[in-house]
């Protein structure tokens, strides 16, 4: 069967990464969308230039991943949205038609994908999203696939597939989060209305994350994270919440992740941060400056979402 599906690419100066994301997409898909953040480095002048079969939405400044990708959907025509970073590259075992058959065959199913990186002499590694209590979320990391249609509590939205109709259903991703939790939030209305979010070997993308390129904010992580928590738990775990997060505040597999570099772990955490911690002698004094910083962060998160508290709880009765 062949699905009519349309891709949507948030961007905001990545320029090259682009190039690689849109070479690699299959000649099947019958429409690419391309959402230009506020471009300062020609992206929007290329796209033009070089790509004529792409629609392109161009926002003058800076609107947010969530209402980038909100505005990618309204723009395109497709049965299927297929959300990409544009820092993803679709290697040769993707295959589109085997993905959208997933949809197909299995109502429950809401949401495909599937995310790989590649770090240095650990190789090609398949990731998988789990939530934990406090809204905070843990990435493991399978050496060996999915071995099949593998349930998840989410999945990030640099690559996810799923009905249009489905989207229109839910309003989209929740253009309040800016970027960072956006996906977390839109999968988890998706269990609630009843669907399965799933990864599979066939349909996961490589995802070229470039930490020097994207924003070290822990803040935002957080203030998102806490807002989420606020939209989506019952209120005796949300008076748990900050408990909760100072349990969670180091534990071992954050440890493990921040010793060797993950990416995980490097992109939350600022440029500064990263270059403290590359001399393995260093790493105690790393530690130190991050959990100073994500405590920092974490005090600025409540503040933040305690000044926002009537808001949020007009949003969560209105779904």
């Amino acid at each position: 069967m062949v699905h009519d599906v349309s891709v949507i690419i948030p961007v905001r100066n990545r320029r090259a990464a682009l190039q690689r994301c849109l070479d690699s997409i299959p000649a099947s898909v019958n429409e690419i969308v391309v959402v230009d953040n506020g471009s300062t480095d020609g992206t929007l002048e290329w796209l033009r230039d070089q790509h004529a079969n792409v629609r392109i939405v161009e926002n003058e400044e800076n609107r947010g991943a969530a209402e980038a990708k909100n505005q990618g959907v309204r723009a395109s025509r497709g049965e299927y949205v297929w959300f990409l970073d544009s820092d993803t590259v679709i290697p040769e075992s993707f295959r589109l038609e085997h993905a959208g058959g997933i949809l197909d065959a299995d109502s429950t199913v809401g949401a495909v994908g599937g995310e790989i990186v590649v770090e240095g002499d650990r190789g090609k590694l398949w990731r998988v999203k789990v939530l934990l209590a406090n809204g905070e979320t843990e990435t493991l990391e399978l050496a060996s696939g999915y071995g099949g249609l593998r349930d998840v509590d989410y999945m990030p939205s640099c690559n996810m597939l799923m009905r249009r109709i489905d989207f229109d259903r839910l309003g989209g991703f929740d253009p309040a989060y800016f970027f960072l939790v956006e996906d977390t939030d839109l999968c988890w209305r998706i269990r609630r209305m009843g669907r399965r979010c799933v990864v599979d070997d066939a349909s996961a993308v490589i995802h070229e994350i470039d930490t020097e390129a994207r924003r070290g904010d822990l803040f935002l992580v957080h203030r998102n994270r806490i807002r989420f928590a606020a939209l989506h738990f019952s209120p005796a775990r949300l008076i748990l919440l900050p408990l909760l997060d100072l349990l969670y505040l180091f534990k071992p597999w954050k440890l493990r992740s921040l010793r060797r570099g993950s990416v995980s772990t490097r992109k939350h955490i600022s440029p500064r941060l990263r270059a403290l911690g590359s001399r393995p002698w260093a790493f105690p004094l790393q530690l130190g400056a991050v959990a100073s910083a994500l405590l920092w962060a974490l005090a600025r998160a409540y503040l933040w979402n305690l000044r926002h508290a009537v808001a949020t709880w007009r949003t969560r009765m209105a779904r």
